[in-house]
């Protein structure tokens, strides 16, 4: 009988030392707008009296913003106190000054000078001069990578506060009115995939997101290094995941580029000149990422290709005269059966320098954009385009991607769905208790 006191208390231990074993990885959900096809990421921001409390938990997802921001709480007055001009934060929000805004100079009140930074609608690019200040914000974690374990609150996340101009934008073309504000995950120190990884956490700078390709379906966000589980596939993501270097256009750019050496069609490489795909002297062209983007844009001389290649690769199959914006070429698929990769259309791959392939199928190259018509989902840049190629959203969709910062690698796992998985099957149901942290 004596023994059961020591078995408890062993049993006890062993269960503190499993938890505490554990890293604290944030974790968050993801939802499509229908209307706008932006990303919401489903976080918690404390906000004044009199705000919309459900409004106050979406935030569009941009990877390639320099910092976050939110709606301000009146004018353009934050609701909690701003950062001082002389803070490194400050210092840090002033680098990436948009150059659409007119000179922003920092604010004097009082005496105080606070630190004016530029928030930026990726939308539009509309920017505003705002204040750099301070916010509290909840996210779920896990601890195995399995299923939601708890909850973290990270005091003083660095955001920006915006003024509700950059919602109010001509020809209703803006973000969804019940969003809060954005969510930076840029190489930026005041990103989220920054802030949201502290040394004291012990996950490393990274992050993983996985866009989900259905209208209603719901994806996720990991901060932190893996494990990384998704229900039906019953191993670790990441042995699903190919690596290439991530590439910055300069030392203080804040967005995502990947070394692209050819397009494939089916197997046939685009007809094109030797660095088609490379920046130039002016830091113009490269491969950008974009979750704000729907499809990918490609440059005209690139597009032009594309267009021709496939064509001769869908050669017999009904096409569908009729312009649809902003789409080039559209096919009638009443005749096509889908596969679970999506329409049997040709597969795309993008051949990469360090000689690994991101190919794509149907579920990413097309989009259905009415019954029984789908669209080859890339479209047109113009001439003058600033990048070769900016991979859309689209074209991301229900892949699992891991950016990580400190090691400047991307890991790509194309298309789940040839895998039986999706981007919608993390478990988001807590089974253990909430840990406070923070």
């Amino acid at each position: 009988m004596q023994l059961l006191p020591l078995v408890f208390f062993f049993l006890l231990l062993t269960s503190f030392f499993q938890l505490s074993s554990q890293s604290f990885r944030p974790v968050a959900s993801i939802n499509r707008d229908g209307q706008t096809s932006l990303y919401i990421v489903n976080l918690f921001a404390p906000i004044p009296w009199g705000f919309d409390a459900e409004a106050s938990k979406h935030f569009v997802v941009d990877i390639n913003a320099p910092f976050s921001w939110y709606m301000c709480w009146e004018d353009n007055d934050p609701y909690r106190p701003p950062f001082a001009c002389t803070s490194q934060e400050c210092n840090q929000g002033r680098t990436y000054l948009s150059p659409m805004c007119q000179s922003t100079n920092n604010t004097l009140v009082n005496g105080q000078c606070y630190c004016s930074v530029t928030p930026t609608n990726p939308v539009t690019n509309a920017c505003a001069s705002s204040l750099l200040t301070h916010m509290d914000l909840n996210v779920p974690w896990t601890g195995t990578g399995h299923h939601v374990s708890g909850h973290l609150s990270f005091s003083d996340v660095c955001i920006s506060c915006a003024p509700g101009s950059l919602w109010q934008l001509p020809n209703n073309v803006s973000l969804p009115d019940y969003v809060a504000g954005l969510a930076s995950l840029s190489w930026s120190p005041l990103s989220l995939a920054t802030q949201f990884t502290p040394a004291y956490l012990g996950v490393g700078r990274k992050f993983a997101i996985c866009l989900p390709g259905e209208a209603e379906g719901s994806g996720v966000l990991f901060f932190g290094d893996g494990p990384y589980y998704l229900m039906q596939f019953r191993a670790d993501i990441r042995r699903l995941l190919s690596y290439t270097p991530l590439i910055r256009r300069d030392n203080i750019s804040v967005e995502y580029y990947i070394g692209v050496e050819k397009i494939l069609i089916q197997g046939e490489p685009l007809k094109m000149k030797h660095g088609t795909f490379d920046f130039d002297g002016k830091g113009n062209g490269g491969v950008m990422l974009s979750t704000v983007v729907p499809y990918t844009i490609l440059r005209s001389d690139i597009y032009h290709a594309f267009l021709k290649k496939f064509s001769k690769a869908t050669h017999g199959y009904p096409i569908v005269h009729k312009k649809i914006h902003p789409f080039g070429l559209c096919f009638n698929t009443t005749q096509h059966r889908p596969t679970r990769v999506g329409l049997p259309f040709p597969r795309v791959d993008l051949a990469l320098r360090n000689g690994t392939n991101w190919r794509m199928f149907g579920a990413n190259s097309m989009k259905e954009v009415r019954k029984g018509v789908a669209c080859l989902a890339f479209v047109d840049g113009g001439k003058t385009a600033k990048q070769a190629v900016v991979i859309g959203s689209h074209q991301l969709e229900d892949n699992f991607l891991q950016f990580d910062l400190d090691s400047s690698r991307l890991g790509f796992s194309s298309s789940l769905l040839a895998h039986g998985t999706n981007c919608g099957n993390f478990n988001f149901t807590s089974d253990a208790p909430d840990f406070p942290w923070g």
